[in-house]
């Protein structure tokens, strides 16, 4: 009875790394989780930023040129900036963009695009607005992947 139980044990025993070698342990069409390890905010023609201030961080400087005006008769210039997102495989490429302070002059047009509406300044004689705009990963990966630039507007 006993080698009878051995036996059978030894033979499950061998099925069992028989089949873990053959089909292998993980199930199939499951792709592992690839986080956003990097933002880069690039101009409008899809360059780094190469400029910086004078601590260390980027500085986009572009000249208001009204394109428009809005429903209430205000001008506006329009500005797109691309974002690089690496890995290139990453999983979600979710990001969102934020203001760092909130004004009526510089303003995303939504929070998942590269989009801007600039309005001209109120006072004549005031030549230079500045915001900072950040692009953080919304993929629940690891906190803190985010860039900012800081945008000149010069007014002519």
């Amino acid at each position: 009875m006993k080698k009878n139980i051995i036996l059978i044990v030894t033979c499950i025993a061998f099925l069992a790394v028989f089949f873990v070698a053959f089909f292998g342990t993980l199930p199939e069409n499951i792709e592992p989780i690839v986080y956003i390890s990097n933002v880069a905010i690039k101009g409008m023609d899809g360059n780094e930023i190469t400029n910086k201030t004078q601590d260390g961080r980027k500085l986009l400087m572009i000249d208001y040129k009204e394109e428009g005006k809005d429903a209430d008769g205000v001008g506006y210039m329009a500005y797109f900036f691309t974002t690089t997102i690496l890995p290139e495989n990453s999983t979600s490429r979710a990001i969102s963009y934020y203001l760092g302070s909130e004004n009526k002059y510089i303003s995303l047009v939504n929070d998942r695009g590269g989009a801007l509406m600039i309005k001209p300044l109120d006072d004549p004689e005031e030549h230079y607005f500045s915001s900072t705009i950040y692009c953080k990963a919304n993929d629940a990966g690891p906190n803190g992947v985010e860039d900012a630039v800081l945008l000149l507007v010069h007014y002519a």
